[in-house]
């Protein structure tokens, strides 16, 4: 799953990737979420609600006109992983 989203050059984007959708059936459950950056990027949230099967990321950095791909990894009890991209496009606006 991807999403797109603009953000503001010199702001900090505040995102929660949600995994609800797909979870498999019979009790599985997040161990921990991975966040993988593009470089120039930075993390300065890291907020996991792991019963929910959320998890919240802080992330800084953008330039003008650059577009950005963050992963976010969620690696389940039963050892599969289900990668998410957020993309994002930096403007000064």
């Amino acid at each position: 799953m991807s999403d797109l989203q603009a953000f503001h050059v010199g702001g900090k984007l505040l995102y929660t990737f949600d995994w609800t959708l797909e979870m498999p059936a019979g009790g599985v459950t997040i161990s921990s979420i991975d966040y993988v950056l593009p470089t120039g990027i930075t993390q300065f949230a890291d907020s996991d609600d792991l019963v929910n099967f959320k998890g919240t990321g802080g992330f800084q950095g953008f330039a003008h006109g650059g577009t950005y791909q963050v992963v976010a990894k969620a690696t389940l009890s039963n050892q599969e992983s289900i990668p998410k991209t957020l993309t994002v496009r930096g403007f000064n606006g």
